[in-house]
């Protein structure tokens, strides 16, 4: 325990803060506030705990302490000051990392889900369909299949070749 007195680790608070992010960016600026936050609070934690364990060294009409007395109150101050900063720190990586990895399986089972509602893809255009009927249907409006350079037992064949992918993620 600090010998000032025990204060609630606040980089804690600031990892709670962007836990729950998933996008790159917003982790990096997420991090940062961490990571800042959390070498704030040491540089003031150990500012307090050196004030209260060394008070010659904030008092200019006192002598400077000493090696040994840095030794045997000032160590302990400056651990006192950095170790629950840095439990704190490894807290909020462990916590958003698993929040973040939890988005991230989420995003992961929302995309497979809405792809296994419209597994029909054409292999033309970023249009997908419910059924293969539908795949069909859309094979003679299609405009880039229209577009495209090949015979119609060539699309017929490339469409007939959607479908069984189709057919082979709705599947499982």
């Amino acid at each position: 325990m600090c010998s000032a007195g025990w204060r609630p680790s606040r980089s804690l608070y600031v990892g709670g803060a962007g836990a729950a992010v998933k996008y790159p960016g917003q982790q990096l600026l997420a991090w940062l506030l961490v990571i800042a936050g959390t070498l704030a609070e040491m540089f003031f934690a150990v500012l307090l705990g050196l004030r209260h364990a060394l008070p010659a060294l904030f008092d200019p009409a006192l002598p400077l302490p000493t090696g040994r007395e840095w030794a045997v109150l000032g160590a302990p101050a400056i651990l006192e000051g950095v170790l629950p900063s840095l439990c704190a720190l490894l807290i909020s990586i462990l916590l958003q990392s698993m929040v973040t990895s939890y988005l991230k399986e989420v995003d992961q089972e929302r995309r497979a889900t809405q792809l296994n509602a419209m597994p029909y893809a054409c292999p033309f255009c970023p249009d997908k369909e419910k059924t293969a009927a539908a795949l069909y249907g859309h094979s003679g409006r299609c405009q880039a299949a229209a577009s495209a350079n090949l015979t119609p037992d060539e699309k017929r064949a490339i469409f007939r070749k959607a479908v069984e992918e189709g057919n082979a993620r709705r599947a499982p």
